[in-house]
């Protein structure tokens, strides 16, 4: 009958390599933990609704939306200003309101993120226009449009 040998451990890896392995079983380092969390509040801020609008969550997704894809701006600048003015000036004054708008886009984003538990702005209103980044896609006279209710005539009743 055999019998069955103890298998030894591999050299130099003592208690410290019990615990490295442990941990990488568990998973849950703090690091690992902050991840997770901040995953979920990220997820919970993109997927507010309507009902939500203009509250915290919103504004930590608009703050994470303008820190990371503030870039987009760029372009977008420099088609509506091709669009508008022609190529040349696309090219030259388009392209400076874009690097502007991103530096801009990038700061308040960082703001709103920092900033998201706090009312500021009042009533978590956002600072720019439009409020994320892709809204700058959007035709020029469709932003304004939105932003701007349309007003009534003074001399009109209503029925």
């Amino acid at each position: 009958m055999r019998q069955s040998m103890p298998i030894p451990s591999k050299p130099g890896r003592g208690s410290a390599g019990r615990a490295r392995s442990h941990r990488a079983r568990v998973g849950r380092t703090a690091s690992g933990e902050f991840v997770r969390t901040f995953g979920l509040l990220c997820a919970l801020a993109l997927l507010a609704g309507p009902a939500a609008a203009d509250s915290s969550p919103r504004k930590l997704g608009r703050g994470l939306a303008n820190l990371t894809t503030g870039v987009i701006v760029l372009p977008a600048k420099v088609i509506e200003t091709t669009r508008a003015h022609g190529p040349f000036v696309g090219a030259t004054w388009g392209l400076m309101k874009g690097l502007g708008w991103v530096v801009a886009t990038e700061t308040i984003g960082l703001f709103e993120l920092v900033t998201c538990p706090f009312e500021t702005p009042p009533d978590f209103k956002p600072i720019l226009q439009p409020e994320f980044p892709w809204g700058h896609y959007q035709d020029a006279e469709k932003r304004k449009a939105k932003a701007e209710p349309k007003r009534r005539s003074v001399f009109t009743r209503d029925r």
